[in-house]
């Protein structure tokens, strides 16, 4: 049976349009080498794999389909935190403030957290129930996703405290970090727990069948307000990635230019 129309649906409907115009700026930033191309891409594929499979319910109500609109709802905070630990990445490949295992070591273990949610998918994919119970591979790929976000937000304190030994292009890429991202992430991963666990609030924090409203200000505008600002910043302020490694030979290079590049371009602070 035909579902109606609806004020959800509207916002997939938004979510497709908004995310169809930086799926194309992340191409560009791949074809260019730019930092952030993986996160911004993988986060607009997944949204409008997401909103599809949810206006694809108006006509099949199959489990399947509500389960492939679920997951993909969870894979997305995976895919922002990508996206801010890369851009402080790129910082550290100038300033070496922690060594780059620091980096290498959370990226690793967020991919075990993408499986788990694949996981997740195939288990709710194949229950009579409505898709939105937490199973074991939900709750494991929680953790380690909360474990992801919590090194980012550390990582992200330490760069920010010490901006002012950064280029100017590096320095800009971590205050958006701290001043734009995060605040909006915050507000998405509370909604994000509160509708994963059960409780009373899960019926209004529930991505797939809670309210609308919460889901918009909490969810979709946080998103977009998280990948818009990197997007704008990568596109301003983005240097081929072959850069680092031409200008950070060593760790030293933080004392002069290497390769004709100047690292210290500029002497102003935030």
């Amino acid at each position: 049976m035909a579902r109606q129309f609806g004020y959800r649906h509207g916002i997939s409907v938004l979510q497709m349009i908004a995310f169809s115009f930086t799926l194309p700026c992340a191409v560009w930033m791949a074809c260019t080498r730019r930092n952030g191309w993986f996160g911004i891409g993988g986060l607009s594929i997944i949204r409008l794999v997401g909103a599809s499979c949810f206006l694809a319910t108006l006509s099949n109500n199959s489990m399947r389909v509500w389960a492939g609109a679920y997951v993909c709802e969870n894979l997305g905070i995976a895919l922002l935190t990508f996206l801010l630990l890369g851009m402080l990445e790129r910082a550290n490949r100038y300033a070496k403030f922690v060594h780059r295992w620091v980096f290498q070591g959370p990226y690793i273990v967020s991919w075990g957290g993408i499986a788990l949610s694949v996981s997740e998918f195939i288990t709710t994919s194949r229950r009579s129930d409505d898709g939105t119970t937490l199973n074991p591979y939900g709750l494991a790929g929680t953790i380690i996703f909360l474990l992801f976000f919590t090194t980012t937000v550390v990582l992200a304190a330490i760069f920010f405290r010490r901006r002012a030994e950064l280029p100017d292009a590096e320095r800009a890429q971590v205050r958006c970090v701290i001043l734009a991202c995060l605040p909006a992430m915050v507000v998405r991963i509370v909604y994000w727990l509160v509708g994963r666990f059960p409780g009373p609030a899960r019926a209004t924090f529930s991505p797939i069948t809670g309210d609308p409203t919460a889901y918009l200000l909490m969810t979709a505008l946080p998103e977009m307000v998280v990948v818009g600002a990197c997007t704008a910043m990568i596109l301003r302020h983005g240097r081929d990635w072959r850069v680092y490694y031409k200008s950070a030979p060593s760790e030293e290079v933080v004392h002069g230019a290497q390769e004709d590049v100047d690292l210290r371009s500029s002497s102003g602070r935030v």
